[in-house]
């Protein structure tokens, strides 16, 4: 299982500056669009206002971005093998260190 809450309503140091990982779905079928899910992972220690501000650039809406763990557990890797780690706040180098949790996405034609 994989847990994540509404930015608005957790508050992870929502001033505070730290690696972060969101996903908001954007988009929708009724105004001729399809719909996409952004997932964001923060490559520099960033503020959750931050996130959410880029989130809505893609068109997010503040009921449907999810926030989910931060710091040392934000990572990301591509399917070209590109990696990027978190870094906890009592740290200024990136984590690398297994977590529980995993996204995986894949395309379609």
């Amino acid at each position: 299982m994989i847990v994540g809450g509404n930015p608005f309503i957790m508050d992870k140091g929502m001033y505070s500056n730290a690696s972060r990982t969101f996903i908001a779905p954007t988009g929708s079928y009724s105004n001729g669009g399809y719909p996409l899910l952004v997932i964001m992972v923060s490559q520099k220690k960033v503020t959750q206002l931050y996130m959410i501000t880029e989130l809505k650039k893609w068109g997010a809406i503040d009921q449907n971005i999810v926030m989910f763990d931060g710091g040392g557990s934000t990572q990301m890797m591509d399917r070209k093998g590109l990696e990027v780690y978190g870094i906890s706040s009592n740290s200024s180098y990136p984590d690398k260190r297994s977590i529980p949790m995993v996204f995986k996405t894949y395309t379609h034609k």
